[in-house]
């Protein structure tokens, strides 16, 4: 709402993986990736967004996984009933790898960890790691820190005459060229990024 109300449009690169990684629960035996997979694998993400993607992006910014709320996470009765964990040593070393990517695809990185920290308590709801409206508003102000706003681009909405003048100002400011954006628009969610990928990367997806 905030943004909205700052009348910003922007595009950024906003790669936050590897958080899921970290929980683990006693119905799910997967193993996460090790922190050299798992930087592989972000720069191979970041490389297909910014060398395939029909999209040039004014910032690549980078946010490591989330932390918990320790005394609050293991003491809440779901979390110790369903057998979730959050390995807290495996933030770290994601934290690590982004920090090595970030500097080398010229990226910013937002450390959450450091950013919940300054009001840590009130940033997480009562699991101990889904993030509270406070914790919500520090991670959006961290990344709108990070981007460079020139101007604003859409008028407060009082001042759009009717439906077709705020039609003219969203085509003016596609994100996805209209072409991709009806390739996908009429199909399921999973279709919708197989065709626009495929039709991206010219078939190969």
């Amino acid at each position: 709402k905030q943004w909205y109300q700052r009348r910003v449009a922007i595009t950024a690169g906003v790669f936050i993986l590897g958080n899921d990684d970290c929980f683990s629960s006693s119905s799910n035996s997967t193993s996460p990736p090790t922190p050299t997979e798992f930087k592989k694998l972000l720069n191979s993400v970041v490389n297909k967004m910014t060398n395939e993607v029909d999209v040039k992006f004014e910032s690549l910014i980078f946010m490591t996984p989330l932390p918990s709320d320790e005394l609050k996470f293991d003491s809440y009765d779901a979390n110790r009933l369903s057998g979730v964990t959050h390995d807290r040593e495996l933030v770290s070393k994601y934290t690590k790898m982004y920090r090595e990517v970030a500097e080398r695809q010229g990226g910013k990185l937002i450390n959450s960890s450091e950013i919940l920290d300054r009001n840590f308590d009130n940033n997480f709801k009562r699991d101990g790691f889904r993030l509270s409206e406070e914790g919500h508003e520090a991670i959006a102000e961290a990344i709108l820190g990070c981007m460079t706003v020139n101007k604003p681009v859409f008028p407060p909405r009082s001042e759009i005459k009717d439906e077709k003048e705020l039609t003219r100002i969203i085509e003016n400011n596609w994100v996805i060229p209209p072409d991709n954006i009806q390739a996908h628009t009429y199909v399921g969610t999973v279709d919708e990024y197989s065709a626009f990928f495929q039709k991206t990367y010219k078939g190969a997806v």
